[in-house]
């Protein structure tokens, strides 16, 4: 088999569908997951994909490589990957894998992994690797089946958020898994919403779904000035990130973001840790010690993140791509359209 070991990375794998990404690699790191996987006693492991061209077929074939260890699929369809995190604490499984090429070239696809509720770590992603190098697989014969996660998630986020006044926003979620429940969400919290390219679409028609590079938010500033919308939300590929835009049509950068979150989560529970990477400006750490919270610069990487947040019991996590995890009233784990939720909700309490 030929296989670039360059897929392998700190905290996920991913690589060219159909160059990188063949059958026979994809089929085999299903058949080391689903060996993993029985190897912890777990029996069923969720998959989820994002809507990138390339994805139903990279599911088929990682699904048969999982079934063929004897562990069961859940197939919860095209997800975001907090939607996919969310339904490790909902459904019969806390392990399982999504598809998705997050904010990558759309020819580009991979795998972000979950072990009892926790992202995989450097060492599990290279422990996988050698896995399949040494073919070291379980065999039997698993089922798949499917299940609907998108509406105990929607009720997750109405739960937790409450909004003072009616907002009008709007939100681009760039053709990528946003639109199967952005829209959604923020209309039932009571938003009146314009949404631009909610049609899941991985050819990525109008622009890339990257919130963090101003010319893929040109569309939401012309369109949060023209409507005088309250704020414009935006997320990338697979809604794991946030991107914001003011009335004005300025991008918040995501340390600014944190300067808001951070205001919120201290002014609940004084003294809080909030943990943020070291991309971010020193703005934020000054204001976090302003507030009499205590900040933690952070290694960047969306795992590094969320082991420090376990650590630590920080309150709050971010780092300057976008990716923004609360751990009070959210289970610690990055969510682009809960971020947003939670930046609608400071601005509905205020002036």
């Amino acid at each position: 088999m030929q296989l670039n070991q360059n897929i392998f990375r700190a905290n996920d794998i991913r690589g060219i569908a159909y160059e990188d990404l063949t059958e026979e690699v994809v089929q085999s790191l299903g058949k080391a997951l689903g060996s993993e996987a029985i190897d912890r006693n777990v029996q069923e492991f969720i998959v989820g994909r994002d809507a990138r061209l390339s994805s139903p077929q990279i599911f088929d074939w990682l699904s048969s490589g999982i079934i063929s260890t004897g562990c069961n699929v859940i197939d919860i369809g095209i997800v975001t990957s907090p939607m996919f995190y969310h339904s490790t604490y909902v459904l019969n499984s806390s392990s399982g894998v999504v598809i998705t090429g997050s904010h990558n070239p759309g020819n580009y696809n991979g795998f972000k992994i979950v072990f009892n509720n926790h992202s995989t770590t450097s060492e599990e992603i290279l422990h996988l690797k050698q896995r399949i190098l040494e073919e070291n697989f379980r065999k039997g014969k698993g089922i798949s089946k499917k299940e609907d996660i998108k509406e105990t998630y929607i009720i997750r986020i109405l739960g937790s958020i409450k909004l003072n006044k009616n907002l009008s926003i709007s939100i681009d979620c760039g053709n990528g898994a946003a639109g199967v429940v952005a829209k959604e969400v923020y209309e039932r919290l009571g938003c009146n919403v314009i949404e631009l390219y909610g049609e899941p679409d991985g050819a990525f028609p109008n622009h890339h779904p990257d919130p963090s590079k101003l010319e893929n938010m040109e569309d939401l500033i012309k369109n949060v000035k023209e409507n005088d919308s309250v704020v414009g939300l935006a997320f990338d590929g697979d809604a794991d990130r946030l991107g914001v835009i003011s009335p004005k049509g300025e991008m918040i950068f995501p340390d600014r973001q944190m300067i808001m979150f951070s205001r919120q989560v201290i002014q609940s529970s004084p003294n809080a840790n909030i943990v943020f990477d070291v991309k971010c400006s020193k703005l934020l750490s000054d204001e976090i010690e302003k507030l009499k919270g205590k900040p933690l610069i952070c290694k960047t990487g969306h795992t590094f993140i969320k082991q420090k947040i376990r650590e630590t019991n920080a309150l709050l996590g971010g780092e300057m791509s976008g990716h923004i995890f609360f751990n009070d009233r959210w289970p610690g784990f990055d969510d682009g359209i809960y971020a947003g939720a939670r930046m609608l909700e400071i601005i509905s309490n205020s002036e």
